[in-house]
Order: structure tokens, then C-alpha cells, then sequence
């Protein structure tokens, strides 16, 4: 490789370093005004303003992981490897919990107001959901350059916390689309930045 070459391939990494850092901070940004929204509606009784302020918290963090994957395509056709590969056991492993989450929050939507929703008799689901939201970050850990992912899984668990400081102070039926949004967005997410590296394999 030519000094002329070797300089525009510094360039090239520094500036793809610097943009991949900058859009995971406006996702996280996202994420937490997303977050603030819901504490601020619990503290009024309401969630409708946080109804309709998650949906431009999506879209903006739809546009930041579209940003995210069209970096990547640019990293492979310049011949580099940013991330990790594809792995499989991610991806089984958020799907299986994307919809443990689901029908978990369709059991609570259909019996509010009964004994079953109440916190005090789900917290076995907790404690199974933390385990494998663990299992799944370990398995990212050990896998090299994988810290994108591992900023995804991390924002994950922290949407489980919240659902669970959620549940204690009592779920009403208004709390539950957002909360499925909120879960969907997360590990759709995820599996998309999977299938990214899937198809940069090829």
C-alpha cells in the first residue's frame, strides 16, 4: 500500500470512528428523551403525551441505525472490517425474547384489574427475562468488535428495568402499546444490525 493510500485509509477509519460514536450518542439520546417522556407522564397521571412523542423518538432512531448500516456497507466496500460477523445465537436468542416480552405484555393487557398482573406474582418473569438478556450480552461480549452490539443489548436491559419500576408502581391499560413499542423498536434494532452483517458476508 502506497503512503498516498495508507494516509486516505487513517482518514477514512478516523472518520468512520467519529460518525458511528456520534450516532449511537443521538441514539441513546433518543432513547433517554424517549425515557424522560414516560416518567414525566407517570408523574401527571397520563401517558399521552408520551404516546405521541415516541413516535418521533422512532423515527429518529430509525434514521440513526439506517445511518449506522450505510456505514457499514461503506466499511466493506472499502475493504475493512469494523464489526463483527454475523452470529446466529444473537439473533435466535433476541427474537426468542422479542417474544417472550410480547406475550408477556399481552397477558398483562388482558387481565388488568385481575390478581395475575400484579408485580408481586411476575417476578419470576423478571428474574427469567434478566437471565437471558445476560446470556445474550456475555455471548456478544465474547465475540471481538462487537461493541455495537453490545450498546444495543445494554439499551435492552435497561427498557426491561424500566418496565420493571413500571410494574411496581401499577400498569394500566394505556401503558401497554408504548411499552411494546418501546421492546420492538429495541430488539428490532438489534436484529437488524445482525442481518447488516449477515449480508456483508457476501
Amino acid at each position: 500500500m502506497g503512503v498516498d493510500e495508507d494516509q486516505g485509509l487513517r482518514f477514512f477509519c478516523l472518520w468512520r470512528d467519529k460518525r458511528i460514536d456520534q450516532t449511537f450518542s443521538e441514539i441513546v439520546l433518543a432513547f433517554q428523551y424517549g425515557q424522560a417522556c414516560q416518567a414525566h407522564s407517570l408523574e401527571i397521571g397520563s401517558l399521552q403525551s408520551f404516546i405521541i412523542d415516541i413516535n418521533a423518538v422512532m423515527l429518529i432512531i430509525a434514521s440513526r441505525i439506517i445511518t449506522l448500516i450505510l456505514i457499514l456497507a461503506l466499511t466493506r466496500c472499502a475493504g475493512i472490517q469494523l464489526i463483527s460477523e454475523y452470529d446466529k445465537e444473537i439473533d435466535i436468542a433476541v427474537t426468542a425474547f422479542q417474544k417472550k416480552i410480547t406475550k408477556f405484555l399481552i397477558s398483562l393487557e388482558k387481565n388488568i384489574g385481575k390478581e395475575k398482573p400484579e408485580y408481586r406474582n411476575n417476578t419470576e418473569f423478571y428474574d427469567e427475562i434478566k437471565i437471558d438478556l445476560s446470556a445474550i450480552k456475555v455471548r456478544a461480549a465474547a465475540i471481538p468488535k462487537n461493541e455495537i452490539t453490545i450498546k444495543q443489548i445494554n439499551l435492552l436491559i435497561e427498557n426491561v428495568s424500566n418496565l420493571e419500576k413500571l410494574h411496581k408502581l401499577g400498569i394500566t391499560p394505556v401503558d401497554i402499546p408504548p411499552l411494546k413499542t418501546a421492546f420492538n423498536t429495541s430488539c428490532t434494532a438489534i436484529l437488524k444490525l445482525e442481518l447488516a452483517k449477515k449480508r456483508g458476508k457476501h
